[in-house]
């Protein structure tokens, strides 16, 4: 399909209602991050205010239509955002909602489906009786909430999305396994990026072929302005210490991250190797370490641009910053 938008930066939070979606996303709205809220109980509070009937127990093709103009709108204003958007429910939940409650599919639905994208990879919130609560906007028991989760799960895999399960857990505990696993996909993304663009030479990635001082340069420069968890280098010598056998990134996390093989832990490299960490930034070291941070790589990544993969670095941690640079 012609002029698909494509928003990896567009994340989805997803699920039945009073699942802790909305408490999630005012978290992290607290945090600095963009967030969107559900269309729906916006709809039915004004549909409350002039006596409508467009509502979830009234008239719900007209319910539908609205949430569809609505959830568009939300898109298209938030377009022009490069960092994190967290939406409360996407178009998908709409292709969901018709075919479960409306009882048939909707072509305007589809079509935006298809039309516009957002991350490959959704939060789905499960069902948690415990914390189910009615109000103003939430009529529906938990019997319709169970039978709501089962429609999204079902919905948003027919529409070609991952979905990854958000595990019952207070609030905060929420917000951390969701940015944790955001970084994961990001970063993944990133590494695949960069192996597509330079390639793979006897089974070792271009990019790890000389050039991997350059990207943990640039990577930690990037990652270290945007996010107050920061990285450091670490140097893989080789035994004697005579050898840097490959420089790669100390995460938060405490695992190894390159621009080749991507996330990856120190056992990876066995017992012939030492790794040296470069707590405090050396650029003398790293110098030394990268055997030159600006020579060429005529023979092993020959495609090699510092530019290109600064910007490759830039776009994609952008992907999971905050408005509060």
């Amino acid at each position: 399909m012609s002029n698909v938008t494509i928003k990896p930066n567009f994340f989805i939070l997803t699920g039945g209602p009073g699942s802790g979606k909305t408490s999630v996303l005012t978290a992290l709205a607290q945090k600095g991050f963009l967030t969107v809220p559900e269309v729906g109980r916006k709809i039915i509070k004004e549909q409350q205010l002039i006596a409508g009937n467009a509502i979830h127990i009234g008239d719900r093709d007209a319910f539908l239509e609205l949430m569809l103009r609505y959830s568009l709108e939300d898109y298209q204003q938030m377009q022009q955002e490069r960092t994190s958007v967290f939406f409360d429910r996407g178009i998908p939940d709409l292709y969901s909602y018709a075919k479960a409650f409306c009882h048939k599919e909707n072509n305007q639905v589809n079509h935006a489906v298809e039309q516009y994208r957002y991350c490959q990879t959704v939060f789905l919130f499960p069902p948690w009786e415990e914390i189910y609560t009615n109000d103003r906007e939430r009529q529906q028991d938990f019997r319709e909430a169970m039978q709501t989760y089962m429609a999204l799960k079902e919905g948003y895999q027919h529409c070609g999305y991952t979905l990854i399960e958000v595990p019952l857990l207070p609030v905060e505990g929420r917000v951390n396994f969701i940015l944790k696993i955001l970084t994961q996909i990001v970063l993944a993304d990133l590494k695949n990026e960069i192996n597509q663009w330079l390639g793979v030479y006897e089974n070792t990635p271009r990019i790890n072929y000389g050039p991997c001082g350059v990207f943990a340069k640039l990577f930690f420069n990037a990652w270290n302005k945007r996010f107050t968890d920061k990285v450091h280098i670490v140097f893989i010598l080789m035994k004697s210490h005579e050898e840097c056998w490959h420089i790669a990134l100390r995460l938060p996390t405490g695992e190894l991250y390159d621009g080749g093989i991507g996330i990856h832990r120190d056992s990876d490299y066995g017992e012939n190797y030492y790794m040296e960490e470069m707590i405090e930034y050396d650029h003398a070291l790293l110098e030394k370490w990268s055997y030159g941070l600006d020579r060429v790589y005529p023979r092993y990544c020959p495609n090699f641009d510092k530019d290109k993969l600064q910007f490759l670095i830039q776009s994609h941690l952008d992907r999971i910053c905050t408005q509060r640079l």
